[in-house]
């Protein structure tokens, strides 16, 4: 999957949705608009916020599932493989305590370690966009926030989208929105 950004730098107008094309597969017709919750997470040591904008953005019938898929990056799979690993060490331990004896010759851990990379890496790995689909998850991302320190006033928002065709209709109909 190729994403390409766009900037939107002044923010004081309204952002226009272009509604005659799918956002993800670009086709034109039966497109219906379909409220999506787009959000942005920023992690500060074991802490965060979460920004959620909700856009009606344009889907066909067969790329309108999409819409609710937020799109998952490194640092979630990491958490999944880590989650994953520490569930199967418990029950190689938990065995290892009802049988009086290591099974797995003292290898629980590492053992565990890959059998997650392996079932994780291939659930996510299996996740494809079907037909047409530039995606398997949301095909716009908000990639950045460009804030005032004080107020925490939205100056900018940097997009991101699966699907150029799609984009360059966004960037036409926003173009008093983008800065030089």
């Amino acid at each position: 999957m190729s994403e390409s950004r766009l900037e939107i730098r002044n923010t004081a107008g309204e952002i226009e949705i272009p509604n005659e094309i799918c956002c993800n597969c670009a086709r034109t017709e039966r497109v219906g608009s379909v409220e999506s919750e787009l959000k942005l997470t920023r992690y500060f040591g074991l802490g965060g916020s979460e920004y959620t904008f909700r856009w009606d953005l344009p889907y066909c019938p067969e790329c309108e599932v999409t819409a609710s898929r937020n799109p998952v990056n490194k640092l979630h799979i990491a958490l999944v493989i880590g989650l994953c690993t520490v569930s199967l060490f418990l029950v190689a331990i938990i065995g290892q305590m009802a049988m009086d004896e290591s099974l797995l010759g003292g290898n629980d851990f590492w053992l565990a370690l890959g059998v997650s990379i392996v079932l994780v890496g291939g659930f996510y790995a299996s996740r494809k966009p079907q037909g047409g689909q530039t995606s398997y998850y949301q095909p716009i991302r908000i990639l950045k926030l460009r804030q005032t320190f004080t107020s925490g006033e939205v100056t900018g928002i940097v997009l991101g989208f699966t699907n150029g065709s799609y984009m360059r209709r966004f960037r036409e109909v926003n173009l008093r929105l983008l800065g030089s």
